[in-house]
This record gives C-alpha cells, sequence and structure tokens, in this order.
C-alpha cells in the first residue's frame, strides 16, 4: 500500500481501526484492502466501480478476471456510501462486467 498511498496510507486505514474488516482483502482481489475500496469513494471521487476498479485502484487490469469476482464485493461496500440500493448496485456490476468484457474484447 505505500507504494500506492504514501504518506495517505495512514488515512486510507484509519478506518480500518473502527471496522477492522476494511483491514481484508475481499475476494477475488487479495492484492487490495476493502479500506482502498472506500477510500476511491470518500476522498477520490469515485462514483462508479468501473472508476473505482479501474482507474483508482487498478484492479481491471491487475486481476486474471478483470475483477468480475471482486464486482459484487465492492459494490456492497461502496453502494451505501453513493445511496445505491440493491438494484443499483446490481445494475453497476452487470456494467462494470459488460464495460470490461468489451475492454477486454479491444485488446
Amino acid at each position: 500500500m505505500v507504494h500506492r498511498y504514501g504518506a495517505l496510507t495512514e488515512e486510507v486505514l484509519a478506518p480500518a481501526a473502527i471496522e477492522p474488516m476494511l483491514a481484508q482483502p475481499l475476494p477475488g482481489a487479495p492484492g487490495y484492502l476493502a479500506a482502498e475500496y472506500r477510500y476511491a469513494v470518500t476522498h477520490e471521487g469515485a462514483s462508479t466501480l468501473e472508476d473505482v476498479l479501474w482507474h483508482r485502484t487498478h484492479v481491471s487490469f491487475e486481476t486474471p478476471d478483470g475483477g468480475a469476482e471482486v464486482a459484487p464485493h465492492v459494490a456492497t461496500l461502496i453502494g451505501p456510501l453513493l445511496g445505491w440500493d440493491a438494484a443499483d448496485r446490481a445494475a453497476a456490476v452487470t456494467s462494470f462486467r459488460d464495460w470490461t468484457a468489451a475492454e477486454r474484447a479491444a485488446l
């Protein structure tokens, strides 16, 4: 994490003191902690799964499945921060998976 966040690493991890699960990786993306996805929304302005998993964390191109497995877990984590209900989360995951498939097909 230090190579990604530098001096901000403690800030990214601070919420894990209150919610220890944020210090754990989510299924499908073992190189990233849950706190990083939340930070992308709360401090970096991310508002879509594409933004969180492609631009902010690079999970899309650092995992073999492009982030497909972790997407629903991230949607559940960030959904409350973005005001998403269950339908919004499901739509975000579908949109992300479709977008990722199109990106990979274009390569």
